[in-house]
């Protein structure tokens, strides 16, 4: 620590960190903060949980996103959306053909997209 009075430099304080609470003691003492309770998400109502944002509760949900492109897929590949907890399925979509910019139809059912595509 510099001394104003004598101008010499003593080195770091002793038993004080910057953080102004003691070193090592003080952070085994400190309790760490409780974690929020996650519930999982209601997933009994598809559209609700597709159409809502989630509530706080249930913290952050992961999924993932496969691309079929097999078969009559390769020019315009469908898209599922599934959770990545449990393999769910959540949506699907899949490139509108014949369109000059891209338009996806998004469908709720893995069956009825390709049904929805040719119909239009």
């Amino acid at each position: 620590m510099f001394s104003i009075l004598d101008d010499r430099w003593d080195g770091p304080s002793k038993g004080k960190d910057d953080r102004g609470g003691r070193g090592e003691e003080n952070a085994a003492a400190t309790p760490a903060p409780a974690r929020p309770v996650q519930v999982p998400p209601d997933l009994s109502d598809m559209r609700k949980f597709l159409t809502t944002p989630i509530p706080k509760d249930c913290g952050i949900i992961q999924c993932h996103i496969r691309r079929n492109k097999s078969g009559t897929n390769k020019l315009f590949p469908v898209y599922s959306l599934y959770l990545k907890e449990g393999d769910t399925f959540l949506m699907a979509s899949r490139k509108r053909p014949k369109n000059k910019t891209s338009n996806y139809l998004i469908s709720m059912g893995k069956c009825r997209l390709t049904f929805l595509i040719y119909s239009l």
